[in-house]
């Protein structure tokens, strides 16, 4: 076994390092070496150009796309309060802000900046002009930074309420006022501007501009309702057959650079044509040990 091994080992040695009897210098090795580098990153690159012609399920139905033809959708978002996720129910159709993030078709191919990505499903292309009537307004993005903040102030505020709340008992303010105590006076006045802030707070969020009130939405409702079944059909049929067709853009991409290689090599080997240097040549690039 150790005999086979290696005579495999030193024939593959004369067939890499050596051409036409002759040892390759090093630095002949290292060109070479940088040549396979080269070669197996277009090939790389070449696989992944075929892949994108059949695009995983979830870049094709991107979940900020199937998400609203979902009747129920249930989404976590981190508490920063509470230092734990927490989960929230949407039903469909959506109408709060945070279920609309900001709509963007763009998609770089290289350097080159593409209107459309051609990997997202027709279904989607659609949906997403449809939320985009509304969504990217400057009205929409205004008031979805506003309503953010009111939110973040709204949790500070209701977060230090909480800790006067943890730290006091609040029926002590009552009593504040016949003590000698300033800093439980100073406490009592903070809770109260606190409670009257978060009322103020609350009135603020209730003023911003309800999502079905903007132009457009209607129109998102009714594709999402009237597309629901077909797109779910859709998506599973996609989901079974992806793989399938996946491997076929890649067998159509690698086996010509296969069948090209293997019959160079068979050529190579034929007699007359094995100790020409061309043929010599073919048996290098190919990678194959010589024949004894």
């Amino acid at each position: 076994m150790k005999a086979y091994l290696k005579n495999i080992f030193d024939n593959s040695k004369k067939s890499l390092f050596t051409f036409n009897n002759e040892p390759f210098s090093r630095f002949s090795i290292f060109v070479i070496v940088l040549l396979d580098i080269f070669l197996l990153s277009t090939i790389m690159m070449g696989i992944s150009s075929e892949k994108q012609m059949s695009p995983s399920v979830y870049t094709k139905y991107p979940q900020q796309c199937a998400k609203h033809f979902d009747k129920e959708y249930q989404s976590k978002i981190w508490d920063a309060t509470s230092q734990r996720y927490l989960y929230t129910t949407e039903k469909a159709p959506f109408k709060e802000y945070d279920s609309f993030p900001p709509v963007s078709r763009y998609t770089y191919y290289g350097s080159v900046k593409l209107e459309k990505d051609i990997r997202l499903s027709e279904t989607c292309q659609e949906l997403y002009s449809k939320m985009e009537v509304f969504v990217n307004t400057k009205e929409f993005k205004n008031n979805r930074k506003l309503l953010t903040k009111l939110k973040n102030d709204k949790r500070n505020t209701f977060s230090a309420i909480n800790n006067i709340e943890t730290r006091y008992n609040t029926n002590l303010f009552e009593k504040a006022v016949n003590m000698p105590n300033e800093a439980l006076k100073k406490t009592k006045s903070e809770y109260y501007k606190l409670l009257e802030d978060e009322k103020a707070i609350d009135l603020q969020i209730k003023l911003v501009k309800k999502v079905p009130s903007y132009k457009g939405y209607s129109k998102y409702v009714a594709y999402v309702e009237n597309n629901r079944d077909s797109f779910k059909e859709e998506k599973k049929k996609y989901t079974f057959w992806q793989p399938f067709i996946s491997f076929m853009y890649l067998l159509k991409f690698t086996l010509p650079l296969l069948l090209l290689s293997y019959f160079a090599y068979r050529y190579s080997g034929r007699v007359g044509t094995a100790k020409t240097i061309p043929m010599k040549l073919t048996r290098l690039i190919s990678g194959m040990t010589p024949k004894n």
